[in-house]
């Protein structure tokens, strides 16, 4: 059963369209995260659900409810800011325990509760510190903790580690999967940031100039996109633009217009003469330097270095062929020659990790 449901949501901004008749549902349980640049409408949609935005069209639905048209305290959602939100002349424990004084909780539950979303994020022993005497980080465990406490249907986070510096931010996007799966509350993330996305999801939702592009599990989204703009804006992505000649055993081949040809795996509603787009991951093609036996099935060309980035974990060759920047990500293990501008290489990919798009 589904906590939550969008049925052709639309937002309109005068004449902006927003939001473009969106949909999804989101399990019991489960974490989805509405990923994209800034501008596509992901903030906007997580506002709707959370009923700071009014709907206008559509409907949402939690928990079998239609609440489109509800405010947002009668909607139990739990609300995750990008800016902390905290009250600045309030304790932590105050903090936390604003959102049940709200709701009128028993006043004799609410230090237990207080404690327990405490204990959650680990942070006993903070209760009468001031927002401004704790980091970054603990300011956003507080703020977490504020919106569970209430033990929400659905718990919305918008852009939360968006302030965080890159190892803080790293560290808390693991924390925070950790805490929902183990308190297996239903979750929808707002960002903009691919990695954050591929490693707290259960699931992907790709948004761009308010429409939803497509969508599917962390591996799914990045291994086979089904769109240009998701293979582009997730990962790095080699992408060359061809015309699609004819079949080749069991592949299709396609050539571009500087006379670049790559073999790519079929895909249906293709046909010869067809434009198209190829495209493959940059970690996907190996990179050889001395003359090696050809390997079967796989796409070969003669390539130029143009530049050598030092990445630290990866290494990133950026090579030009047949017209075309070509770049080349493979790990810093040590058994890499050491290439310069100038050098003279041959890339390799195979047809199967090659995606072909009709455009």
């Amino acid at each position: 059963m589904a906590t939550l449901a969008l049925n052709a949501v639309n937002k309109y901004f005068r004449q902006q369209h927003a939001v473009k008749d969106v949909s999804f549902e989101v399990k019991e349980g489960e974490l989805i995260s509405l990923l994209g640049p800034s501008g596509c409408g992901k903030t906007t949609t997580l506002r709707m659900i959370a009923g700071f935005v009014e709907v206008s069209s559509g409907t949402v639905e939690l928990a079998g409810r239609d609440v489109t048209y509800d405010p947002p305290y009668r909607r139990n959602t739990g609300m995750v800011f990008q800016n902390y939100a905290l009250f600045p002349h309030m304790s932590v424990s105050q903090n936390i325990a604003f959102g049940l004084r709200m709701r009128k909780a028993p006043k004799a539950e609410i230090p237990g509760r207080v404690q327990r979303a405490l204990n959650l994020i680990q942070m006993a022993g903070y209760e009468q510190r001031l927002p401004r005497e704790l980091s970054g980080g603990q300011q956003q465990r507080v703020a977490l903790a504020r919106a569970l406490a209430i033990e929400p249907a659905v718990l919305l986070l918008d852009e939360p580690l968006s302030n965080l510096d890159a190892k803080l931010r790293e560290d808390m996007r693991l924390e925070i999967r950790q805490i929902q799966q183990q308190v297996g509350i239903t979750s929808i993330f707002v960002t903009h940031d691919q990695e954050e996305a591929l490693t707290l999801s259960d699931r992907i939702i790709v948004m761009n100039e308010g429409a939803i592009m497509e969508s599917g599990d962390p591996l799914e989204i990045y291994s086979r996109p089904a769109s240009a703009f998701a293979a582009t804006f997730i990962g790095h992505t080699n992408l060359v633009e061809g015309t699609v000649q004819a079949h080749e055993g069991r592949h299709w081949v396609v050539k571009s217009a500087s006379g670049l040809v790559l073999r790519c795996a079929q895909r249906d509603g293709l046909a010869a003469g067809d434009r198209a787009m190829v495209l493959w991951r940059q970690e996907r093609m190996r990179l050889q330097v001395h003359e090696s036996p050809p390997e079967p099935d796989a796409n070969s060309v003669a390539a130029e270095v143009v530049l050598v980035t030092f990445l630290g974990p990866t290494i990133e060759y950026i090579c030009r062929a047949s017209g075309h920047e070509l770049r080349v990500r493979r790990p810093n293990e040590g058994s890499l020659p050491r290439l310069q501008p100038g050098h003279s290489v041959r890339l390799v990919v195979d047809p199967a990790d090659c995606i072909l798009i009709k455009y």
